[in-house]
């Protein structure tokens, strides 16, 4: 990932980091199990993130703790529905 051509111009702020594929696949289970660049998505709410890895990327609404409140709330969960 560091050595993605626009990795250095993506990057604004000194601790700022961007998801770096390349690592996962290199883990030792993800070589183990043949993930790679062929069947790995990467979802982010953040399209700065993903800028480096379009090709494995989808960018979604963020999704927050209210959300997930405020769904259990409105729709109950599967143990509230087996009483």
């Amino acid at each position: 990932m560091y050595d993605h051509p626009k990795y250095w111009q993506l990057q604004t702020k000194l601790d700022e980091h961007y998801r770096c594929l390349d690592l996962v696949w290199d883990d030792p289970f993800c070589k183990h199990n043949k993930f790679d660049h062929t069947n790995t998505l990467h979802v982010d709410c953040d399209s700065a993130k993903v800028q480096a890895c379009l090709k494995n990327s989808i960018v979604v609404p963020e999704y927050l703790e209210e959300d997930v409140l405020l769904y259990l709330k409105q729709h109950g969960t599967k143990q509230d529905k087996k009483s």
